[in-house]
């Protein structure tokens, strides 16, 4: 039986003690839980319809009206309007419950899903903060959390391989079943497919990855954050790359997408791509890039060093605001930024360059000296000021 099946029977009184059981189960698991029964107890129109939910025999009204509509014979069937009242409540009453339980393990899946995302910060012996290392997490469709620390591969069949062992999905063969990778801050991961296609997942990214077969068409969804893709021909299939804001099409290139901050950025290296949503259309052709602004893509010539220096593990920073520079710093290192309320106004850009496999301390002293900057690293924060 399901928690709402059983919210609803608690709240008429019928709930078996194995029943009550499994509910403080339930509620012992997020407080949040809690909070919904609260809000469904403390209710007074929730707690009217329940009166009328057991004042009116349901079952008996639905079994007499089956009985009416499966009669031969064409006669007139009569409800009166107090009846229909109270089968609207039941009708009510039971939506309600749903819908808020699911509105609320919804909400309690996103928070966990950016619980994960967040990361943890990696320090040594001596408590200096590190870059990132090689690691995510994937998550199958029955929310069963795998931990990655290496890089993997996807079989044509949907399965994943890693170091020689297989991860397989229970909904392997549907068709709308997904793998989500996470890869959190101070964490990167790079996977490979069937075909030899390479994919680089950037720190604070996730990815819808589908569980059924590629043997059609390869696709891969952007959640958020940056990936860059080398696609391998293969056949006659096609590989997409989806994101809210537009599809890719491609049959064999080297491309980078970002969709960090709600954006969208495509760069492409190699080939051509195909970019579309319900409002354009634009073919890309190499050094090009291409964003989207009032839904429509607007193509211009790349800086392939800038857009791709995250792959090839380097901080580039051009005319860069204080803001752009402190959320790679907080992706890469996992730690928070504080930029200091008069420095937040100032329009001011930094340049600069710097590998990222390097302790945050030797970020700060880069940041001081491109910017002038007094730059502070406090347990896990990282405070800028004027």
């Amino acid at each position: 039986m399901s928690i709402k099946d059983i919210i609803v029977k608690y709240i008429k009184g019928d709930c078996s003690p194995a029943e009550k059981e499994q509910l403080d189960i339930w509620l012992a698991q997020n407080k949040k839980n809690q909070d919904l029964l609260d809000s469904l107890l403390n209710s007074k129109s929730f707690e009217q319809d329940i009166i009328n939910y057991n004042l009116f025999d349901k079952e008996e009204a639905w079994n007499k009206l089956s009985a009416k509509i499966n009669q031969k014979d064409k006669k007139v069937i009569k409800f009166y309007p107090r009846h229909w009242f109270y089968v609207a409540s039941i009708i009510l009453v039971l939506f309600s419950i749903s819908f808020l339980y699911l509105k609320y393990t919804s909400t309690l899946q996103e928070e966990t899903l950016v619980q994960l995302s967040e990361g943890k910060v990696l320090k040594d012996l001596s408590g200096e903060i590190l870059p990132a290392t090689s690691g995510a997490i994937l998550i199958k469709s029955n929310g069963q959390k795998v931990t990655l620390e290496d890089s993997f591969n996807i079989e044509m069949d949907g399965s994943v391989v890693v170091n020689e062992s297989k991860i397989s999905d229970e909904e392997l063969n549907n068709g709308s079943s997904y793998y989500e990778l996470i890869v959190p801050k101070a964490k990167i991961i790079q996977f490979a497919m069937f075909d030899g296609t390479k994919v680089w997942v950037n720190a604070n990214s996730r990815l819808k990855i589908p569980t059924a077969s590629f043997k059609n068409e390869r696709r891969i969804t952007i959640l958020s954050g940056e990936a860059y893709f080398e696609v391998a021909k293969f056949q006659n299939s096609k590989f997409f790359v989806e994101s809210d804001k537009g599809i890719i099409e491609v049959l064999g290139t080297k491309f980078n997408v970002n969709t960090a901050k709600n954006n969208f950025k495509t760069t492409l290296v190699e080939g051509s791509v195909k970019l579309s949503n319900d409002y354009d259309e634009e073919i890309l052709t190499p050094n090009s890039a291409a964003i989207v602004l009032d839904n429509q893509f607007k193509v211009f010539k790349a800086n392939i060093y800038a857009d791709l220096a995250w792959k090839n593990n380097i901080f580039y920073f051009n005319n860069t605001t204080i803001h752009r520079i402190a959320q790679q710093i907080e992706d890469w290192y996992g730690v928070k930024v504080h930029i200091s309320s008069s420095l937040a106004k100032s329009q001011g850009t930094y340049s600069g360059e710097l590998r990222r496999d390097v302790p945050l301390t030797e970020v700060r002293k880069m940041l001081e000296f491109i910017s002038g900057l007094e730059v502070r690293i406090e347990g896990e924060n990282m405070n800028i000021n004027k």
